[in-house]
């Protein structure tokens, strides 16, 4: 039985429209998928993996509960700079005394510079699990940064930026390769398993503050007004800013998941080459996680730099 010429050209426009469809929502992507993925940074990672091997998969429905207030953050400093033309800094400034003003950029400069320090060691531990030594891929990731925020353009970083999303693939791809226990999974997914802990407790703040983090509003708002965007195209950025939020806290609780399928209730690492290096304990893995870990973990290093 063959299928009718009629229906073969009936599934064609069908095909397009859907293409037109996801090519669309790609065109909008930018700001928000940007600074959310930065938070998966070499500190993030640290914190995720540490929580899988610490206490399995209890964290995530927390984690859950995190890309809710993701969500409203992030779209409210979208919205804010859309509407306003201004970054956070301008706004502060405007609507705050001096001495707030110096207090609130003192402590962005001071939490922006020890994210940094975290970053350029981030990007030296993992480029070290693929046999490059920290002090060659530190220095270069360091010109690597200066040239792109000095003598790059918005829209070239952006570019490049949303290229480098993509090496975030790899952790879903780890989780799965990792065998978890499906129905743990699901059900600490969707009610809590919370123990009563200290430990616990103080993960969850390190959870919630590496996830939330000042750098991704100041870059967000910054961005949208580097990038033009206007009340009337404001439908497209709350897309993206929304999206990038619930994508980049999948890939966290990915991470989770990964690290609690290979090394679950061994207790927190110590070091993002430690939790780069969790990803590939579990028998199943293989080298695939050992070099995509390795891979993927310096370019939100560099990502998290740049918007600092």
């Amino acid at each position: 039985m063959t299928a009718s010429p009629h229906s073969t050209v009936s599934e064609r426009p069908g095909r397009r429209r859907w293409t037109a469809r996801v090519l669309a929502v790609l065109g909008i992507l930018g700001p928000g998928m940007i600074a959310a993925n930065a938070g998966n940074d070499a500190g993030g990672i640290l914190t995720y993996a540490s929580a899988g091997a610490q206490f399995g998969y209890r964290t995530l429905f927390l984690m859950v509960l995190v890309t809710v207030a993701l969500v409203v953050v992030q779209e409210m400093c979208s919205r804010l700079g859309v509407y306003t033309g201004e970054g956070l800094g301008g706004l502060i400034r405007e609507q705050f005394s001096p001495r707030a003003t110096f207090a609130a950029m003192t402590l962005l400069l001071v939490a922006n510079a020890g994210l940094t320090v975290s970053e350029f060691a981030g990007v030296g531990a993992a480029m070290e699990i693929l046999g490059v030594s920290r002090f060659i891929s530190v220095p270069i990731a360091a010109v690597f940064v200066w040239a792109l925020t000095v003598l790059g353009s918005y829209s070239r970083a952006e570019r490049l930026f949303m290229v480098l999303t993509l090496a975030f693939v790899t952790y879903p791809i780890a989780a799965f390769l990792g065998h978890p226990n499906g129905h743990e999974v699901l059900t600490n997914l969707v009610s809590p398993h919370f123990p009563a802990s200290h430990a616990f407790l103080v993960l969850a703040v390190a959870l919630i503050g590496t996830t939330i983090t000042p750098y991704m509003q100041f870059y967000e708002a910054s961005a949208v007004v580097d990038k033009h965007i206007t009340p009337a195209n404001y439908r497209n950025e709350r897309i993206d800013s929304v999206s990038g939020s619930i994508w980049s806290n999948i890939i966290s609780i990915f991470i989770i998941i990964a690290t609690a399928a290979a090394i679950g209730g061994t207790g927190p690492l110590q070091s993002a080459q430690q939790a780069a290096e969790a990803l590939s304990l579990n028998p199943w893995m293989g080298d695939f996680v050992w070099s995509s870990a390795g891979f993927s973990e310096p370019w939100p290093g560099v990502e998290a730099v740049a918007h600092a």
